[in-house]
């Protein structure tokens, strides 16, 4: 994903009706329909659903590296704090993306917001001047100039609201995302904690001062398990062995 611009256009109360999306901006690439707005012109939790779907298809929403992957474990890896700009790192370049992202939003927000504002200004100024105004026929004019206005700020208050919806969303993908990478870090300390603990009953032995002994006694242990497992099996071959024999004088009788 590339970095957005807002276009070089500042709101004005004459040129409210010229706004357009961002170019490849969220909104632009959401592609809201009338199939996930609600009665409202919000959107409903399907469209939100939906929207998440095309944005994922579209690449605009970052896919986090599966750390579990063997293959990706034999990249190279940075500190989260280190990660802009390293193009090598699975995860660094999802932390970039990350950032991109948030930072691509917060352009169109107050793009779309600039809009929202200046529309309600508009509308006020036009509504005081209505009030300001004893003409009938001049009242008729800017009465219909306020409905104009009434109609831009109703435009881009659900512009805005869609937009900071869809943002959520977002975050709460980006956020189960994160939530998947806690399970599989959980499996892993889980399993280095097991380690840890060997590794202690380990060192106590080593370092104790009768270390030698210890070992010794460790050996013997193991050993005498190691034999009796053998003998288990020689014992099952045994009776595998005599079946077998018994099974070849009963074919020969």
């Amino acid at each position: 994903m590339a970095p957005i611009a807002a276009p070089n256009k500042t709101p004005s109360c004459t040129n409210l009706g010229s706004y357009s999306d961002i170019e490849k901006g969220l909104l632009a690439t959401a592609q809201v329909g009338s199939g996930d707005k609600g009665g409202n012109g919000l959107l409903t939790a399907q469209g939100a659903n939906n929207v998440i779907s095309r944005l994922r298809a579209a690449n605009y929403i970052p896919t986090a590296p599966d750390i579990t992957n063997p293959h990706l474990n034999k990249k190279p890896w940075t500190a989260p704090q280190n990660a802009d700009g390293n193009t090598k790192d699975p995860l660094a370049i999802y932390v970039s993306a990350q950032n991109e992202l948030i930072a691509n939003i917060d352009v169109e927000y107050n793009y779309v917001k600039g809009f929202y504002q200046k529309s309600l200004e508009c509308l006020i100024d036009k509504v005081k001047e209505y009030a300001a105004s004893n003409n009938a026929t001049q009242r008729k004019t800017i009465n219909t100039e306020i409905q104009t206005r009434l109609g831009y700020a109703r435009e881009f208050n659900k512009k805005l609201n869609i937009l900071l919806d869809i943002a959520r969303k977002i975050s709460e993908v980006l956020l189960s995302d994160s939530q998947s990478y806690n399970g599989a870090i959980n499996k892993y300390n889980d399993e280095f904690g097991r380690r840890k603990t060997r590794l202690e009953e380990q060192a106590n032995i080593l370092n104790s001062e009768s270390a030698a002994s210890e070992l010794h006694k460790r050996m013997v242990e193991y050993s005498a398990e190691k034999n009796r497992a053998h003998n288990n099996l020689l014992t099952l071959y045994s009776c595998l062995n005599i079946v077998a024999i018994a099974m070849l004088f009963y074919v020969a009788k």
